[in-house]
């Protein structure tokens, strides 16, 4: 079943509603984002693009913005629950970091396939990047959206434009790989909607009990 853009955006703005679900997606969110900095770093070489150290800078300052969030949410949780969501949480940046690394690992093996070793490394840079910002740009409108709580929205709001101009350095680069035959990009997303689509099963998994 394909992970459905509008249903996954849906989802998301449902999962912020309410703080005892939100702070454990947003948990989840600084994860990827961290997860993501990591990533632009390990395709670092000579060739690289000469933005590629600030974009990974902006991820991080993305992660911590969101887990700055998500514990001015905490307050907002009857204190009986607070144990579960700090469980949930945990639960739900592993799941998180299981999806990051289980798409590194495609990305590592479809671009080694595909393209000469010098050209590996700054291929990784794009072609992860892009992917991720692709998703990331499914979850932050919905939140500035749906989102109830001022702060939350606001956070996405202030990560949004940032995201749109990493996917500017990124998008053009990884379709040239694609259209000259170097790297099937359609195959790879396609793969990438997998994982998200295991990754938001295994998060609402964690979350459902919570919301009862």
């Amino acid at each position: 079943m394909a992970l459905v853009p509008a249903e996954f955006k849906a989802w998301i703005g449902d999962r912020v509603s309410d703080p005892v679900t939100a702070i454990p997606l947003l948990e989840a969110l600084s994860s990827l984002e961290f997860a993501g900095a990591k990533m632009i770093l390990r395709s670092e070489n000579p060739a690289s693009p000469a933005h590629l150290a600030h974009h990974a800078f902006e991820e991080v300052i993305h992660g911590q913005i969101i887990l700055a969030v998500a514990r001015g949410l905490y307050p907002k949780v009857p204190t009986a629950r607070l144990a579960a969501v700090i469980g949930a949480a945990a639960d739900c940046v592993a799941a998180t970091d299981g999806y990051a690394k289980r798409l590194m690992l495609a990305a590592t093996h479809a671009i080694g396939r595909a393209l000469p070793r010098d050209a590996r490394k700054t291929a990784y840079y794009n072609v992860i990047s892009y992917l991720i910002e692709v998703r990331l740009m499914l979850v932050f409108p919905a939140i500035a959206a749906q989102a109830p709580d001022r702060a939350v929205a606001a956070m996405a709001e202030r990560i949004i434009a940032d995201e749109k101009g990493h996917l500017g350095y990124v998008t053009q680069p990884s379709r040239e790989i694609s259209c000259d035959g170097r790297l099937d990009l359609d195959a790879l997303s396609e793969a990438e909607n997998r994982l998200a689509e295991a990754w938001r099963d295994a998060i609402e998994a964690r979350l459902c009990g919570l919301a009862g």
